[in-house]
């Protein structure tokens, strides 16, 4: 029998889901983490490190759709971000093609919010730390700083990540739907 899961998941090609459907469960997965303890390499809510919640936010919105309805294409999508691990510097570069650069902005504070939707990430142009956005101003992150992940609504003149160059990227799969 686990065999045959297995087979399926690997040979089945599965659907496109909506991306924005996918988006949505991705910001609700992050929050999950609020409070988790940073830990560098860590991707889990006993420790977690700032590419490791963004990177396992996505993984989990993929397994919880991909589980249900059984979509094998997001269970491959949930099983390669984990597989292949990724730092914030990685994230910033497009690797592996699972993000997309969108723009420059001179920091978090300063940013356009009309130009960026929830889900959307910003990396600091050094590729030393990345945070997700979600909506209202607010944005989660797993902050060395802080030792845990938190939400913080801008403008946040006390944070330094808020205050330094960003790259604004989003999530390839968030472009389908």
């Amino acid at each position: 029998m686990f065999a045959l899961i297995v087979s399926s998941i690997i040979i089945l090609p599965g659907y496109q889901v909506d991306g924005s459907i996918l988006r949505q469960k991705y910001v609700q997965e992050l929050s999950y983490y609020e409070g988790s303890v940073y830990l560098w390499g860590g991707e889990n809510k006993f420790g977690i490190d700032c590419s490791g919640l963004v990177r396992r936010g996505l993984i989990n919105a993929n397994l919880k759709m991909g589980l249900l309805p059984f979509n094998p294409k997001l269970i491959r999508e949930a099983f390669l971000l984990w597989w292949y691990d990724a730092s914030a510097e990685a994230l910033g570069k497009e690797y592996r093609n699972w993000t997309k650069f969108l723009y420059q902005a001179p920091s978090i504070n300063e940013l356009d919010n009309s130009k960026i939707q929830t889900g959307d990430m910003a990396v600091t142009t050094d590729g030393v730390h990345i945070l997700a956005y979600i909506g209202n101003n607010v944005w989660i992150e797993a902050d060395p700083n802080y030792r845990k992940v938190i939400k913080v609504k801008v403008p946040d003149p006390s944070n330094i990540w808020f205050r330094i160059p960003v790259n604004i990227l989003q999530w390839r799969q968030f472009e389908t739907g």
